[in-house]
Order: structure tokens, then C-alpha cells, then sequence
């Protein structure tokens, strides 16, 4: 854009009470868009002082930004992210700023003429290029950020995953950055990482940071991390149950197993390894908590062991079903026999009789304590992989 006397003089004017101006564009600024309040006032007037001046001196001899202006303001991008504000947010503050320099101008410029259109267009691509500096900078720093809690959660959840739950002032840092009360309460989400990539676990981690909800008045905090051949959620303060139902939305119906609430860096480590047992014991598509199910994890835990124990209730179970529902419907409705048969539609004698029938072929007899603990924990685990 050619230099113009009269456009040059309304610049000066407009200068002459620079600081007025940019007083009213902060104030208005912060009205606007209250995340700046996170910003010192101080700060934030120096630098559109500081911009607002050199726009003007550029304006009136009719020249191009400074370089050092664009990257300038890249770094303000990039301090604005690093201060939690959104970048819609910043270049609010941009267009803010146009409208009211130009209202100045105008005001300032009545015989400035055609030369005020020109002006027009000149400050809208100049804040064009600044907003696009803003932008870059802004992504720099989010991008940055996130590869580095990406990092932090992948340690954090790889030394707990491994037993490391001995508290060390490493782990302890760990978690500290990623925002954990060391001390409170922990509980850990697991589930397969097969045909997971790391960006369908940085997906998984947004989904989660905006569904889940703190409680008994704290802010909920999710990490989420691929570790090996599992995908590791740790949570504090937030719903189990609600992000299990957003992970599986997420994903569909995978198998997840969910570990006890257990305080401390050490508990954090045991809830892994109890959601790594249940998933482990989840039926294919289901989800297993380790407090309800944790004879079928740890007896999935140790298959070697546990197989030939129950190795007779598998061979009853599989050849005659009816004799398995019997005893799991005396279990389960208060080892009562009639309470059974109501649950299976059947007379009271015919459930005794599968009862009898059952000890005869497994030597565990139901009705006995022992004998109702080796039938529970061999159908329990007849589903588990390796199980036939």
C-alpha cells in the first residue's frame, strides 16, 4: 500500500493517545473473553502497546509487518497455549483489537478520504498474517504439551504395570506432573490393545478427559496409555462405571477389567494388576470388576494350578449342563433348594436329585462348604480362555 499525507496524519493522531487505546482494547479484551484473566494485565497492555504502535508506523509509510512483529507473535501464541487458553479465544482478542483501531482511525482520519478503504483492507490482511503466527505458535506449544504427557503418562503407567509401586521420589514425580494425589485413592481400566494405535489411545484419552466426573467434590483426572500388549487407564476421583461405558462407546464391546480403588503410588500398581486379572477373566465382550469377580481372576491368574483341581466339575459341567445350572442356582439364591427350583422351574426333588447327582460324578458335594467352593470356582472359570 502506497504512503497517503492524510492517512499518515491520522496515524499520528491516533498515536498521540496511544496508550488510551489500548487501555480500552485490554479492558474491552478481558470484558469479551474472560479466559484472559489468567493473562497480567500488564503483560497484555505492553505487548498490544507495543503492536498497536508498530501497525500504525507501518500504516502510515504504507509498509509491510516486521518479521520480527510475526515472530513475535508467534511466541505469544505459543505462551497463550501454555496458559491454558483456547486459540479461538486469542484471536478474539485480534479482531477485538481491528475493531477498535479502526473505530480510532475513522474517528481520527476525516480527511483521510478513499485512503481510510485502503487502510480497511491493509489492517484485515495484517491481522490476518498475525492470527496465522498466533495459530502456529498455538499449535507448536498444544502439539508440544501433549507429546510430553504422552511421555509422562506412558512411564508413569509402564513402572506401575511392571510392580514398581515402592514409592520414589521418580514415580512420585511422575505422578505429581500428571496431576495424581499421591497419596489418595487410585483405581486402574484395562482392556486389550490388539488393533490399538497410538492414536486410537490419544482418541480414547480426550473421549475420557471429557466424559468422566470427579467425585465427592474432586476433580476427576484420567491417564490413559498403551503399555505393551494392554491399554492401561488410571483413574482418581472419577466414576469407574461411567468410563468403562465411555471406553466401550468408544471402541464397542471390548473386554475390560476394572480394578479396586487402592490408595497410594503401591495401590495404583495393585489396581492395575487387579483390572489386568479381571480382564484377563472377562468373558469375550464383557467386563469383569476384580471386586466381584476375583476368584475367577485369581484362579485365571494361575491356570497351571487350578485346572487339574477342578478338572472333575469341568468334565460334569460339560457333559451334563443341567446338573451345573443346579448347583449355580442353589449358590445363588441363598443355598436354598426351593428358592432354587422356583429359579429353574423345576420341583423341589429334581434339584435335589441334580445336587446328589453332581457329588456322585465330581466328589463335591454342594450342600457342604468345600464341596460349594470347588463347584462355584470350577463354573466360574469355565469360560476363561484355555478352559475346555
Amino acid at each position: 500500500m502506497a504512503a497517503d499525507d492524510t492517512l499518515a496524519r491520522a496515524c499520528a493522531r491516533v498515536a498521540e493517545d496511544l496508550d488510551g487505546l489500548v487501555g480500552r482494547v485490554v479492558s474491552r479484551i478481558r470484558s469479551v473473553v474472560p479466559a484472559y484473566s489468567v493473562v497480567a494485565y500488564q503483560e497484555q497492555f505492553d505487548y498490544i502497546r507495543s503492536e498497536f504502535a508498530t501497525m500504525l508506523d507501518c500504516l502510515a509509510r504504507g509498509a509491510a509487518l516486521p518479521a520480527d512483529l510475526v515472530e513475535k507473535t508467534r511466541e505469544v501464541g505459543k505462551r497463550r497455549a501454555q496458559q491454558g487458553m483456547t486459540l479461538q479465544d486469542v484471536v478474539q482478542s485480534y479482531h477485538l483489537g481491528l475493531k477498535e483501531i479502526w473505530s480510532s482511525l475513522v474517528e481520527q482520519g476525516g480527511d483521510a478520504g478513499p485512503a481510510l478503504l485502503d487502510a480497511s483492507s491493509y489492517l484485515w490482511d495484517n491481522v490476518h498474517v498475525l492470527t496465522s503466527a498466533v495459530a502456529v505458535g498455538h499449535g507448536e506449544a498444544t502439539r508440544s504439551a501433549q507429546a510430553v504427557r504422552v511421555g509422562l503418562r506412558y512411564r508413569l503407567l509402564e513402572a506401575l504395570a511392571q510392580g514398581s509401586g515402592s514409592v520414589g521420589a521418580d514415580l512420585e514425580g511422575l505422578a505429581n506432573r500428571l496431576g495424581f494425589d499421591v497419596s489418595g485413592p487410585f483405581a486402574a481400566i484395562v482392556t486389550s490393545a490388539a488393533e490399538w494405535s497410538e492414536v486410537d489411545v490419544e482418541s480414547v484419552q480426550a473421549v475420557l478427559e471429557r466424559t468422566h466426573r470427579g467425585t465427592d467434590g474432586h476433580r476427576g483426572l484420567v491417564q490413559c496409555s498403551r503399555v505393551g500388549d494392554l491399554v492401561i487407564t488410571l483413574t482418581q476421583h472419577s466414576a469407574s462405571g461411567r468410563l468403562v461405558e465411555s471406553l466401550r462407546g468408544h471402541r464397542g464391546a471390548v473386554s475390560v477389567g476394572v480394578g479396586m480403588p487402592r490408595s497410594g503410588l503401591a495401590g495404583a500398581a495393585a489396581s492395575i494388576e487387579d483390572a489386568r486379572l479381571a480382564a484377563r477373566a472377562a468373558p469375550a465382550g464383557s467386563v469383569a470388576y476384580f471386586e466381584d469377580d476375583w476368584i475367577a481372576a485369581l484362579l485365571a491368574a494361575h491356570p497351571a494350578q487350578c485346572r487339574p483341581l477342578l478338572a472333575a466339575g469341568d468334565a460334569a459341567a460339560r457333559e451334563q449342563t443341567h446338573l451345573a445350572d443346579a448347583v449355580t442356582a442353589y449358590a445363588e439364591n441363598g443355598f436354598s433348594v426351593s428358592a432354587a427350583a422356583r429359579a429353574l422351574h423345576l420341583h423341589a426333588n429334581s434339584v435335589t436329585y441334580r445336587l446328589e447327582r453332581w457329588a456322585q460324578l465330581t466328589g463335591w458335594d454342594p450342600r457342604t462348604f468345600d464341596g460349594l467352593l470347588r463347584s462355584v470356582a470350577c463354573l466360574r472359570t469355565r469360560s476363561l480362555p484355555g478352559s475346555e
